[in-house]
């Protein structure tokens, strides 16, 4: 990651991400213990609002961990749960697409870093009872409260048909420990119906309000709440569209809006579009790492190496009693592809 960090950091903006904080991005990525081939950033768009966050993903492997963060039990978590992961014949095989791990920036110095944990799920497999509270348990370490346990069936069996729990979030870094359950799939105009079944309430009822806003701009809108003894006020209202600010230009609407809204300033919107493109090596010479170096040597011209870097989603915080709030998320990877597909996609930033 620390090297992947080293490519992307040129078109990152200071608007968007603070010299302090690419600082203490770039000393998070040289603690963290092995490789991870996804990346978010998650910036704040409001105005004196310089947070950043990173988020890694990775696919099914077992991660190499050194035993100074095996005396973490967040790290022990995850060491296991990848352990039966990779195991053919375990549910969490059939029915766990990729492990993000997220972790709060800030000035770690040399302590280990502790992350929130969020498990993304198989669209294909249905997540029943059992095995919901099953994985919940098997992560907390610990058996479920009665509490938690009503209002994750709630959650489950509330949901509209064609609409599933797609991630598992566990907020292990925080405290009290709180489970972020992320929801996919439930029509714009039933997400408020949604919420008051399962016991979410407004006592301002600006939701709906908020909701209709964003839908003139975006393609979908996921909804994320967090459980523990109760379902606690604030929500998350994740906004994707299915195409980049080059092809779709709801992107600088969304954007004005939230900007007419006071939770976005203009500078960070500027940064935030220009943010999507491919690096190669030739437009990054001095930062591309060696290992991909010496594989595009190999590959002979079979593939090429490159990374790119899109606009993951805007997500809106709402809380009833609080001033809602922006983010975005700052996608970038790793890929190999063929060297025609770059001709007719995004040119080198």
């Amino acid at each position: 990651m620390e090297d992947y960090l080293k490519v992307i950091t040129p078109h990152l903006h200071s608007d968007l991400v603070s010299a302090s904080a690419l600082s203490n991005l770039q000393a998070l990525s040289q603690l963290l213990p092995c490789s991870f081939p996804y990346g978010l950033l998650e910036c704040r768009l409001g105005v004196e609002q310089f947070q950043v966050d990173l988020q890694v993903g990775f696919p099914r492997l077992i991660p190499t961990l050194p035993s100074s963060f095996l005396r973490y039990p967040a790290w022990q978590v995850i060491q296991s749960l990848c352990q039966e992961w990779t195991d053919p014949s375990s549910f969490l095989y059939r029915s766990m697409n990729r492990v993000w791990l997220e972790f709060d920036v800030q000035d770690y110095s040399s302590e280990v870093p502790v992350p929130c944990i969020f498990l993304c799920m198989n669209e294909q497999v249905a997540l029943d009872e059992f095995h919901l509270f099953h994985l919940v348990s098997r992560v907390l370490n610990q058996g479920i409260s009665a509490n938690l346990k009503s209002h994750l069936q709630l959650c489950l069996n509330s949901l509209p048909e064609g609409a599933k729990i797609q991630h598992l979030g566990f907020m292990l870094s925080r405290n009290p420990t709180t489970l972020r359950v992320n929801v996919a799939g439930i029509p714009i105009k039933q997400l408020s119906d949604y919420l008051q079944k399962i016991g979410w309430r407004d006592s301002t009822d600006t939701l709906d309000a908020s909701i209709a806003d964003l839908s003139q701009w975006v393609d979908a809108i996921l909804l994320t709440i967090d459980v523990g003894e109760t379902i606690y006020p604030r929500v998350g209202l994740e906004c994707f569209l299915y195409q980049q600010p080059s092809q779709d230009p709801r992107w600088q609407k969304l954007c004005a809006d939230l900007i007419d809204k006071g939770l976005c300033t203009e500078k960070k919107q500027t940064a935030l579009l220009a943010w999507p493109g491919l690096s190669q090596k030739i437009s990054e010479d001095d930062f591309w790492p060696a290992n991909l170096t010496l594989c595009d040597r190999l590959l002979q011209g079979k593939a090429h190496s490159v990374f790119w870097r899109t606009i993951n989603h805007i997500k809106i915080v709402y809380h009833p009693e609080q001033p809602l709030e922006a983010k975005a998320y700052l996608a970038f990877a790793h890929s190999w592809v063929d060297r025609s597909l770059i001709a007719n996609s995004l040119q080198p930033q």
